[in-house]
C-alpha cells in the first residue's frame, strides 16, 4: 500500500472531509497524513507516493493547487485534485492553460456543471461520504439538547456566511412562533449571525459552531426531530447528510446539490422562488436559491404533522438513516486513489 499525503485548506469543512478521507484510506491499508495547508510539489513528492488535493474551486486560489497537482502528475506522484464549488466560477479569472491542462474530480453533479461550464475537464464526480462508525459512537453518547414538553425540534447548523441564509432563516422563526407554535428551534452557528435570532423566544442559538468533535456535532444533530437543510448555496451540504445518518428527517430547499443526497419519499422538500447570483470577491457568484417565508413555514407545519404520526415518523427515521448507508466513507473514498 501506499504513502498518501491529503493537503487541504483550514476550513473547517474541507478539514472534516480530508480527516474521512484519510480514515477510509486508513482501512484499506495505506499510510496517510493529512496537511491542513498546501504544500510545495517539491516537498509533496519528497514526502508522499500519492496525493489528494482537497480544496475549493476558486479562480482565485486554484491555479497555486492545480501547479501542485500537475508536477506531482508530472513526476510520478499519482495525484487527485478533489474540488467542490458553491457557485459559478468568473471563467474570465481562469487561465486557459490551466482550462486546457486542468483534471479534477467534482464531490457532487452540482459542482461538475458549475466547473465544466466553465470548460474544466471533470473527469469523476466522488460524493462526500459518512463516518458510520462515527455516527454509531454518537448514538451512544448523551442527549446534549433537550426540547420542551410536546414540542419538535428543527435544527440547524451553518457558520455564519451570507449564503447561510441566517437572516432568512430568523424571518420563518419569527413567524413559526404564532403560526406553529408547537415548533422550536435550535440554531449552532457562529457569534456573527447570532444577531439574527436575537429577541426570539422559539429559537436557541448556541454561537460554537466551529469548537466542538465530529461525533459531539453528529449527537447534537441527532437530538433534533427535524434538520432544516436550508442554506441557500451549497457544493454539497454535508449536514443534510449527516442528519439523514443520524435518522433525522430532513426539511430541505430542493436545489441541486441537496436533492442529489437526500432520501426521495421521507424527507420535506421546500420549492424556491428565485436564483441569484451573489458575489463576495471570491471569484465565484454564489448561486442563491431565494425561497418565500411562508413556503418554509408550509413544510414546517408539514413536518409536526408527520411527527404526530408515530408510525410514520419512526418509518421515515428509518428510511433516511438507510438512505445515508450508501454514502459511506469506506465505499466512496478508496476511489480518490484508485
Amino acid at each position: 500500500m501506499a504513502r498518501v499525503g491529503i493537503l487541504t485548506s483550514r476550513a473547517v469543512s474541507l478539514r472534516n472531509v480530508a480527516a474521512d478521507i484519510a480514515k477510509a484510506l486508513r482501512k484499506v491499508g495505506h499510510e496517510v497524513h493529512v496537511i491542513p495547508q498546501l504544500l510545495s510539489a517539491i516537498d509533496a513528492k519528497r514526502m508522499f507516493e500519492r496525493c489528494i488535493l482537497v480544496t475549493v474551486f476558486s479562480p482565485i486560489t486554484i491555479s497555486s493547487w492545480f501547479m501542485v497537482w500537475r508536477d506531482l502528475n508530472k513526476w510520478g506522484v499519482p495525484s487527485k485534485l478533489y474540488v467542490t464549488v458553491e457557485g459559478e466560477p468568473k471563467s474570465h479569472l481562469i487561465y486557459d492553460w490551466l482550462k486546457r491542462e486542468c483534471e479534477v474530480v467534482a464531490n457532487s453533479y452540482f459542482t461538475r456543471d458549475m466547473i465544466e461550464g466553465q470548460g474544466v475537464r471533470v473527469v469523476d464526480v466522488v460524493h462526500h461520504g459518512i463516518d458510520l462508525e462515527a455516527v454509531k459512537r454518537a448514538r451512544q453518547l448523551s442527549r446534549p439538547i433537550g426540547k420542551g414538553r410536546g414540542k419538535v425540534l428543527f435544527g440547524f447548523v451553518a457558520n455564519s456566511q451570507p449564503r447561510k441564509g441566517h437572516d432568512r432563516l430568523a424571518k420563518v422563526i419569527k413567524l413559526a412562533a404564532e403560526q406553529v407554535p408547537n415548533a422550536e428551534f435550535y440554531i449552532l452557528t457562529e457569534p456573527a449571525a447570532a444577531k439574527y435570532y436575537s429577541g426570539l423566544e422559539n429559537a436557541r442559538v448556541d454561537p460554537r459552531f466551529g469548537n466542538f468533535s465530529r461525533e459531539r456535532v453528529l449527537s447534537m444533530i441527532g437530538c433534533f426531530d427535524f434538520y432544516l437543510g436550508v442554506t441557500l448555496s451549497e457544493g454539497f451540504g454535508l449536514p443534510v447528510l449527516e442528519a439523514q445518518a443520524m435518522g433525522v428527517p430532513v426539511v430541505y430547499l430542493d436545489y441541486a446539490p441537496l436533492n442529489e443526497i437526500v432520501e426521495g419519499k421521507h424527507n420535506i422538500p421546500v420549492v424556491y422562488d428565485s436564483v441569484t447570483r451573489f458575489d463576495c470577491g471570491h471569484g465565484i457568484l454564489y448561486t442563491l436559491h431565494l425561497y418565500k417565508p411562508e413556503e418554509l413555514l408550509r413544510a414546517i407545519e408539514a413536518a409536526c404533522e408527520l411527527h404526530a404520526d408515530k408510525k410514520k415518523y419512526s418509518a421515515a427515521k428509518r428510511a433516511v438513516a438507510r438512505h445515508a448507508r450508501k454514502f459511506d466513507i469506506l465505499k466512496l473514498y478508496p476511489r480518490l486513489v484508485g
